[in-house]
């Protein structure tokens, strides 16, 4: 059974636009990735601010260096699990800080720490000796591609486990409000565990680039077979 050769022609140019399509996205992608970097290195360049909890917008905040007094609640703390850290599985340790002279906390990222196969964690999760005043760096919630139901909502008994962060449940379970970022925790302050933070992103722009170059070179590769196959055929491809 032979295709018309005029419907194979729309189907392979349909294929090729496609293929061009992709380039173009991924080019696209790698200019928002360049934006981002830049904008994390403006924000990592301006001084420190304080934290009092006014400060809500996470657009303004994210990656600038903050300063923050306050109290740590040790005894409401959260593990996000499922963190890989150099093949290993661990967790992140959340804990909220109310910040002094407010009735507003933040949760502060004390950094990764490993989890057994039994799903312990031998760390000790204590701060009875950590100072109240830290330095860190506003960053959103880290968020997952595909979320199961309910996975949103944190184990029973503290410290809580929980898969995916949403403030309002947090909130609802600590029985006060939560500002809609993290702080994570800078290495000079104590308190913290591994805190090798990773950056926003996970596909650089010279990846996207390559990436562009491949579909183009796909869709031209395809084009070229086309033509070679149509002029020196017989109009069949």
């Amino acid at each position: 059974m032979h295709f018309r050769p005029c419907l194979v022609i729309l189907v392979l140019i349909g294929i090729i636009m496609s293929l061009l399509w992709l380039g173009i996205w991924q080019l696209d992608r790698a200019e928002e990735k360049r934006i981002l970097i830049k904008f994390m290195q403006y924000q990592a360049q301006r001084d420190a601010i304080r934290l009092d909890g006014t400060q809500v917008s996470l657009n303004e905040l994210r990656h600038r260096q903050v300063i923050l007094s306050g109290e740590y609640d040790s005894d409401h703390q959260f593990l996000l699990d499922n963190q890989m850290r150099e093949g290993k599985v661990g967790v992140h340790i959340l804990t909220p800080m109310r910040i002094e002279g407010t009735a507003v906390s933040v949760l502060v990222n004390r950094g990764w720490v490993p989890m057994s196969y039994d799903r312990k964690i031998k760390a000790d999760l204590g701060l009875s000796a950590v100072e109240n005043k830290i330095r860190g760096r506003v960053n959103s919630f880290p968020v997952v591609g595909f979320q199961i139901e309910g996975a949103e909502i944190p184990s029973a008994g503290w410290p809580s486990i929980v898969q995916v962060i949403d403030r309002e449940q947090l909130s609802r379970v600590l029985g006060y409000p939560l500002l809609p970022y993290q702080v994570l925790l800078d290495s000079r302050s104590a308190g913290g565990f591994n805190r090798q933070w990773k950056q926003s992103y996970s596909v650089s722009p010279d990846k996207h680039v390559a990436y562009a170059v491949q579909w183009f070179a796909l869709a031209f590769a395809l084009l070229v077979l086309v033509v070679v196959r149509w002029r020196c055929g017989d109009g069949r491809i």
